[in-house]
């Protein structure tokens, strides 16, 4: 399989990734925003969802059979400035018109210039390039929370004061809780063996402040914020390109904050002092408030404002998002999304089956030897035709390209066809010929009758006066 044969699905499918996520990012937008009475949960759920469409999309449409719609795209193997269409095409749809694309360019001896023939792997050295700078963001973070792990020390007072809180919902022995001189916020991390890093002076915190922290890291962990956001930045890390699944990152981050803190609420905290502590913490805090990719604490200073003010919003004793509202966002989010998986629209039909008595082997002996009309023609579906000299000939003289505009039947049962053809001599020596023909093969298929003209279609079978045409005919070889 030549590179370009293998880097077209893969651009198809990043192509499909950006258009199709971005209609679902479009859609989630719309829905968040008109909707004010959704809770975070339900947020959280679209958001989510959204970031996983931008990896289960291009999956989709690389693997699954699509549920076509219309025939509304109308593209001819020339056009390959026209493959901006993929993200409206089927894979196979798309690959057919890719091959036929290229295989015009061959017919046709088109080069591309030097600069466009390295466009691609240019392109995909560009998005390797991408994967690895995110991946070693994130390698770059996990080292440093080693780094500040390691310097930490483990409190048990602290421990149990959690596992208290926590109740039933959390297994003894499986939480830790450390506090560090290197940390200014208090932050959970870990996706099997639960972490809650707390700043050093934490033990020396108000009640109020220790346990509004506390619940708030136990609302992750109970939530496995650290396991889905870590999926969530593993497509984002893939599809580092695509700025509205960024967007989508962020809006999911934001509302697991929220609903944390609609927890700590719903545990009897006042959101007015609740605030208050959030931002002698952040006044604490330099530059970035959180460890990117580590914590579900996610923003900078600015996005702390859009926070408060939404503390400040939330009412105590909210019922949690049960599976009754999940099962609805997650039908609602099915339905909205199987567009986006299945539905394709195919480029211009075949007006013939791959049956059709016109594809095969017809010969004609008293031919053998022309030059202009070929003792032997091969006819193939995908539109190839391979005309040779002689009909014991395995080498032809002369490949083309064959488009059927139009295909009927008459009265007496005959097919016609009017067809455009594009060839040049084989190996491609000479110049690109265009012919306009009109055929017809007998009822049976045994007959295969052809007139060609060099400026446009024929009338009918009868050579006009004055026209550079040629006629013949032709035997099915059975």
């Amino acid at each position: 399989m030549s590179i370009e044969r293998w880097l077209e699905p893969l651009g198809a499918a990043l192509v499909v990734a950006l258009v199709r996520g971005t209609l679902a990012f479009l859609l989630a937008f719309s829905a968040t925003a008109l909707v004010r009475k959704l809770s975070h949960e339900t947020r959280h759920l679209i958001w989510l969802g959204v970031v996983v469409s931008f990896l289960i999309i291009p999956l989709a449409w690389l693997t699954l059979p699509a549920l076509r719609v219309g025939r509304w795209i109308q593209l001819e193997e020339a056009a390959a400035h026209r493959t901006m269409a993929v993200p409206l095409l089927a894979r196979q749809e798309y690959l057919r018109f890719a091959d036929g694309a290229r295989e015009y360019a061959r017919l046709t001896r088109q080069q591309l210039p030097p600069h466009l023939r390295l466009l691609p792997p240019a392109l995909l050295l560009a998005w390797l390039l991408g994967v690895l700078f995110q991946a070693s963001r994130l390698l770059a973070g996990r080292c440093r929370l080693r780094r500040l792990t390691a310097a930490a020390v483990r409190d048990s007072r602290l421990r149990r004061l959690a596992e208290g809180l926590a109740g039933k919902g959390l297994a003894r022995g499986k939480l830790a809780v450390l506090r560090s001189a290197h940390c200014s916020v208090p932050f959970t991390f870990g996706l099997f063996r639960p972490v809650i890093m707390l700043p050093r002076g934490a033990a020396a915190w108000p009640p109020g402040r220790l346990h509004t922290a506390l619940l708030h890291e136990l609302g992750h962990i109970r939530r496995r914020d650290a396991l889905v956001q870590s999926i969530a930045y593993v497509i984002c890390l893939l599809f580092w390109f695509i700025p509205p699944l960024w967007l989508a990152y962020a809006a999911l981050l934001r509302e697991s904050e929220s609903c944390c803190d609609q927890q700590v609420i719903n545990g009897g905290f006042r959101g007015s002092e609740y605030a208050r502590d959030l931002l002698d913490l952040a006044s604490n805090s330099a530059g970035r408030f959180l460890l990117p990719s580590l914590t579900g604490a996610a923003g900078k200073k600015g996005m702390l404002q859009a926070r408060i003010r939404n503390l400040l919003s939330l009412k105590p004793g909210r019922p949690p998002f049960g599976f009754r509202g999940a099962r609805r966002v997650l039908v609602v989010f099915l339905c909205c999304l199987v567009p986006l998986l299945s539905f394709t629209f195919d480029t211009k039909p075949s007006l013939v089956e791959t049956d059709d008595s016109a594809f095969g082997t017809w010969i004609n002996p008293a031919y053998d030897g022309e030059r202009i009309r070929p003792g032997k023609c091969i006819l193939f579906p995908d539109g190839r035709e391979l005309d040779y000299a002689y009909i014991d000939y395995t080498q032809p003289y002369r490949e083309a390209r064959n488009v059927i505009q139009e295909a009927w039947i008459d009265a007496n049962g005959d097919r016609w066809y009017k067809v455009r053809s594009q060839g040049s001599g084989y190996p491609f020596t000479r110049a690109l010929a265009e012919l306009w023909a009109i055929q017809r093969i007998s009822n049976g298929g045994k007959i295969f009758e052809m007139v060609v003209s060099f400026k446009d279609y024929p009338v009918d079978l009868s050579p006009t006066p004055g026209e550079v045409e040629m006629f013949g005919i032709w035997y099915k070889q059975e």
